[in-house]
C-alpha cells in the first residue's frame, strides 16, 4: 500500500511541477519574444564632383546637360545584429534638406544581403513626408537574417546638392526599431531566462523531493514517535501512581490491564486516522 501511495505522490508531484515549469517557461518565452529588437543603421556620404570657385572664370559642371554645383553619394546600410531572423520588414527612408539646402535624388540603387537586388521590393504609393521639400522612399526586405557583418539592406543614393541631406529611417514592423549601432545593442537573455536555469530548477526540485523531503519526513516522524512514546510512558506512570495513592498494590496483572487499555486506545486512534496521513506520518499499526 505504501509503495502505491508513493507512486501516486511522485506522479502528482511530477504533474504539478511540470505544469508549473511549463507555465514559467511560456511566460518567459512570451516576455522575451515581445522585447523590441534594434537594427543597426549606418549612413555615410561623400562628394563625387564639386564646382570650384575660380576668380575671373566661369566653370560649369553638367549632369545630363544641366549645370550643377555638386554631386554627392549617400550610403545607407542596415544590419540585423540581434538574436532573431525576420521576414518582410518594411523600411522607409526619408531625406530632408539640411539647413534649407535643397537637394535632388537623381539615382537610387538598393540591394539586400550580399548585394542581391531581388530580396528588396519597392513599396508603392509611399505616403508623402510632412516636409514638402523632403523625399521619402519605401522598401520591403524579404529576408532579414541576422549577421554582424553582412547588411540586410544597402542603399546608394546619387544626390545633387551642396550639403548632404538629413537621413531618417524607420520601420513599421512590430517588435523592431532602427537606430545607430550604439543604441542597437544585441538583446541578451537574463540569467533567469536561460535554459540552464530551467534545468537547474528541475534538478533542485527533484533533489528536494527525493532527498531532502524524505529526510525531513523521517526526522519529523522520529520526533513524533519519540514524543508519543514519552507521553505514553508518562501517562502510564501517572495511572500507576494514582493506583498507589489509592492504596492499591500495583501488581503485574494491573500493569498488564493498563498496558491493554493503552493498546486499545492507540489502535482505535490509529484506525480513525486516514490512510494517507498514516503514510506521511509514518504511523504503524500498534502492536500489543
Amino acid at each position: 500500500m505504501r509503495e502505491i501511495l508513493s507512486k501516486i505522490g511522485v506522479s502528482i508531484f511530477t504533474l504539478v511541477f511540470g505544469g508549473f515549469l511549463g507555465f514559467y517557461i511560456n511566460r518567459i518565452q512570451d516576455s522575451y519574444a515581445n522585447q523590441i529588437r534594434h537594427l543597426d543603421v549606418v549612413t555615410s556620404s561623400y562628394s563625387l564632383v564639386s564646382r570650384p570657385d575660380i576668380v575671373g572664370e566661369n566653370l560649369e559642371i553638367l549632369f545630363n546637360t544641366k549645370p550643377i554645383d555638386e554631386l554627392r553619394r549617400v550610403f545607407i546600410d542596415i544590419y540585423n545584429r540581434t538574436d532573431q531572423d525576420f521576414e518582410n520588414v518594411p523600411v522607409y527612408i526619408e531625406l530632408a534638406p539640411h539647413e534649407d539646402n535643397d537637394f535632388k535624388i537623381v539615382r537610387t540603387e538598393v540591394a539586400g544581403a550580399h548585394n542581391i537586388p531581388e530580396t528588396i521590393t519597392p513599396i508603392p504609393n509611399v505616403s508623402a513626408p510632412n516636409n514638402r521639400r523632403a523625399s521619402r522612399l519605401g522598401y520591403t526586405i524579404a529576408t532579414a537574417n541576422r549577421s554582424p557583418n553582412v547588411p540586410i539592406l544597402t542603399a546608394s543614393l546619387l544626390i545633387i546638392g551642396k550639403v548632404t541631406p538629413d537621413v531618417h529611417i524607420e520601420t513599421q514592423k512590430k517588435g523592431i526599431q532602427l537606430g545607430t549601432p550604439l543604441l542597437s545593442l544585441p538583446v541578451e537573455k537574463k540569467w533567469w531566462q536561460t535554459e540552464f536555469f530551467m534545468v537547474l530548477i528541475f534538478i533542485v526540485a527533484l533533489m528536494l523531493y527525493f532527498l531532502v523531503i524524505p529526510i525531513v519526513v523521517r526526522l519529523t516522524n522520529k520526533i513524533f514517535a519519540e514524543t508519543i512514546k514519552k507521553n505514553k510512558k508518562k501517562k502510564r506512570a501517572d495511572i500507576l501512581q494514582m493506583f498507589s495513592e489509592k492504596g492499591v498494590t500495583v501488581t503485574p496483572e494491573i500493569e498488564q490491564i493498563v498496558e491493554d487499555a493503552f493498546y486499545f486506545q492507540e489502535k482505535k486512534s490509529w484506525e480513525q486516522t486516514p490512510k494517507i496521513m498514516r503514510f506521511y506520518l509514518g504511523l504503524n499499526e500498534p502492536k500489543q
